[in-house]
Parts: C-alpha cells; sequence; structure tokens
C-alpha cells in the first residue's frame, strides 16, 4: 500500500541544480512507494537552525498534512538530526531526508547478499550520528549523583549496537570482497577483455547488457530489465561471446544519482572495484533526458572519485529511438545506439571489438601436420585470423596476447613475422 507524502524542497544558492534534483526527488518517491500529493518549495539565502526551513512554511506544511492526512513528509536534502526531531515534533508527520529516501529504496531492492550487506552498512554509518534519544530531549532522568540517566545509557546502548553492527557488515563485505578479487585474478591469467557499464540510474545499462546476450545467444542469462530508478543494485558479470574467438566479460553496475549519499558510494566502493578492473569502460547516457550533459558530469564525477582516469572510456548515447538529434554537448568519443530496439549495436559492438583486439598481435605459425592438434589450443589462447595447409606444414596467423604465446614460439615463422 502506498503511503501519502508531501515533498518539500529550499533553493538554496549552494544548489544551482535545484530544479532538476526536485523533479527527481518525485521520481525517487514514486520508486519508493510514495503517493506525492503536495510540493512545497522556498528559496532562502541559507538554511535554518531549528527547522532547515523558515518557521512560516513550517505552519503551512502543517496545515497540508492535517488537510491531506499525509504520513510522511520528505525533504530534498540531508537534514541533521536537530532538524529531524524538531519537525517531528511540529509536524507530527515522519520525517525523511534525501539520502533516508535513496536508503529505503536500496534497501527494497537489494537481493543478494553482498548488496543487503552494503545497504546495511550505509544506514547504520547514516543513523549513528543521527541517533536522538526523546528521554534526553524532554530532560534527564537521574540515576543519583554522578551518574547517568536512563536516556544516556540507553543512547551509548544503542550507539555500542550501531558501531558493533557497522563492524560486523565490514568484515562479512571484506570476505566477499576477497573472494571477487580471487575471481578477478582467475579472470586476469585467463587474459579474458573486461568491459564495465556505468551511468546514470535508468540510462539503460541493464538493456544493453541483454542486448549482448542475445547475440550471444545467452538468453536464459539476462539481467533484470525495468523502466524505473535503481531497478537492480548487484553487480552482474557475463561472458559475452562475439565470435568463435572473440568474447570479453561484460559486468552491469549500480546507476549513479544527483548528490547520491557518500555512505552509499563508500558501501559500494566493493562492487565498484569492478570498473577499476575493467579494460574498457562504457558510459551509458540517456540522451532523451533533457538534463544529460549534467547527468554525464556527475557520473565522469564519480569515476574521478574511483580513480578510473587511465581506464579507455566510450560514451553509448542510448535511446536514440526517441532523440535522433540529442540537444546538448556530445562526447567526442561516443556511440549512438537503442538499447530497447537494437538499433547502433553493431557499430558499438566493432568499437568494442577495436579496443579488444589491440592489445593483440599478429603472429604466423608453422604446425607441422604431426602437431595439428595444437589447433584446438590456438583456437582458445588467440584469435585465427588466417588458416592455410601446406604440403608438410599448416601456416596459421594468429593474434595472441604476449603472454599467451609462449607455448608457441617453437612454431613461429620468423620469415614471416608481422
Amino acid at each position: 500500500m502506498k503511503k501519502s507524502a508531501i515533498l518539500v524542497g529550499v533553493k538554496l544558492p549552494s544548489i544551482p541544480d535545484f530544479d532538476q534534483s526536485f523533479e527527481e526527488l518525485d521520481n525517487l518517491a514514486l520508486a519508493c512507494d510514495y503517493y506525492v500529493v503536495k510540493k512545497v518549495t522556498q528559496t532562502l539565502s541559507t538554511s535554518k537552525n531549528d527547522y532547515y526551513i523558515g518557521s512560516g512554511k513550517v505552519d503551512e506544511i502543517q496545515a497540508m498534512v492535517e488537510e491531506t492526512g499525509a504520513t510522511t513528509v520528505i525533504f530534498d536534502t540531508e537534514l541533521t538530526p536537530v532538524h529531524i526531531r524538531n519537525l517531528e515534533e511540529k509536524l507530527d508527520a515522519e520525517i525523511v531526508d534525501r539520502t533516508m529516501l535513496i536508503l529505503q529504496i536500496f534497501e527494497t531492492r537489494a537481493k543478494t547478499k553482498e548488496a543487503q550487506l552494503q545497504v546495511a552498512l550505509a544506514k547504520a554509518q547514516y543513523m549513528l550520528p543521527r541517533l536522538i534519544d526523546n528521554t534526553l530531549q524532554r530532560g534527564r532522568i537521574k540515576a543519583g549523583k554522578g551518574s547517568k540517566g536512563k536516556g544516556e545509557q540507553q543512547l551509548e546502548l544503542d550507539k555500542r549496537r550501531y558501531r558493533t553492527s557497522i563492524s560486523r557488515y565490514r568484515r562479512d563485505l571484506k570476505e566477499i570482497v576477497e573472494a571477487r578479487r580471487v575471481q578477478r585474478l582467475k579472470r586476469d591469467r585467463d587474459g579474458m577483455f573486461s568491459v564495465a557499464l556505468v551511468g546514470y540510474t535508468n540510462a539503460g545499462k541493464s538493456a544493453l547488457m541483454n542486448q549482448f546476450l542475445t547475440l550471444s545467444h545467452r538468453h536464459q542469462k539476462k539481467v533484470l530489465e525495468k523502466d524505473m530508478l535503481f531497478a537492480t543494485l548487484q553487480t552482474s558479470t557475463r561472458r559475452i561471446q562475439l565470435h568463435p574467438m572473440i568474447s570479453f566479460l561484460a559486468t552491469d553496475t549500480v546507476g549513479f544519482i544527483r548528490r547520491l549519499p557518500h555512505h552509499l558510494i563508500e558501501a559500494f566502493k566493493s562492487t565498484l572495484e569492478e570498473v577499476k578492473d575493467a579494460d574498457l569502460i562504457l558510459h551509458v547516457v540517456d540522451v532523451s533526458d533533457p538534463h544529460y550533459s549534467e547527468q554525464i558530469d556527475i557520473v565522469d564525477d564519480i569515476l574521478i572519485q574511483l580513480d578510473t582516469e587511465k581506464i579507455p572510456k566510450l560514451y553509448v548515447l542510448n535511446k536514440i529511438d526517441i532523440i535522433k538529434k540529442p540537444q546538448g554537448l556530445i562526447p567526442y568519443n561516443h556511440v549512438k545506439i537503442s538499447a530497447l530496439k537494437g538499433n547502433g549495436i553493431p557499430n558499438l559492438i566493432l568499437k568494442i571489438t577495436e579496443y579488444l583486439l589491440e592489445d593483440y598481435h599478429p603472429v604466423n605459425l608453422s604446425i607441422p601436420y604431426d602437431q595439428s592438434h595444437l589447433l584446438d589450443g590456438l583456437k582458445k589462447d588467440g584469435i585465427i585470423l588466417e588458416t592455410e595447409y601446406g604440403e608438410s606444414v599448416i601456416r596459421v596467423t594468429v593474434a595472441f596476447l604476449d603472454h599467451k604465446i609462449q607455448p608457441y614460439e617453437h612454431f613461429i615463422d620468423s620469415a614471416n613475422l608481422h
């Protein structure tokens, strides 16, 4: 059952993208199953110490709560514990700030153990400094001279419980991170080229992943694809076979958003490590969104925080079936596609293949017929570009990664090295 909510936004000089952020708050509320009954905005030079907004605006919202029966008031900012306490007492409604709203969405969408741990960690880190004991606020109950009141004792117990939980979540996540590191090392040894799909939430990353899987005839491995913010939180890695001898690993990552809470970035760093280890980043952009240029900057800023500047990046301008000519700046290194309808996918595959082959070096081999069993190994270790059956040897041109050449060095045709 949907909960009724009033949205509140404050336009401050420090928030230049207020209109877009407030519009996004509406979509976040919808994604969290809130029914928005009213929207309220206020322009201030600075936030207020007691209610964040002006006292007159608080009275206006109080009247709206009584009129509509709204159970929740959602603010498009991160509130302090004092703001939350004062607003709840005045409005007699649940107060949810932008960070908590996003955490609520993540909490309902987290399906894997890792995602659930990451969300639990982020929520505990957010809640720890916000623990407020009503007994303390209404006057301390003293147990005796020099001793702590019941409220203080309960507050300390709550803080200790949160700190213990945070330590446990971090320990459990560390074990998962270590298991993933081992998996990555194995992939590195296998020489698999890796591609990370990143982008703003609902840009079409999962739809693009499913296009890759369709090309690979791996329909049973498709990921959740839904037109909503943060439809999925789990990182999914799939092997994409474009050609018998050309394949790569594609990783679909969690989407980003304006003012993504710091707690979430920190908690999801273990997942985002996949981006840092990629050979190529596909930055998927929804060009049908009028603010896509700003969304590009938001994602790129987070990628900089993740220290990924040295990784090649290709901008994938998605939803060209909706917008033929994007209205805004277009990155020079881009491909236009429709992940939903498949338009432009062949051109994208061609671009990925170019990056994939950059580290391959063609080598001419002369394989005696009594060693023809080596051809099976060549298909696995390299990309066979040409095969010619001679009188005494099989001449094969193979593109190798450097570390894969060694077992075949004895058969290199030195007269015909490329």
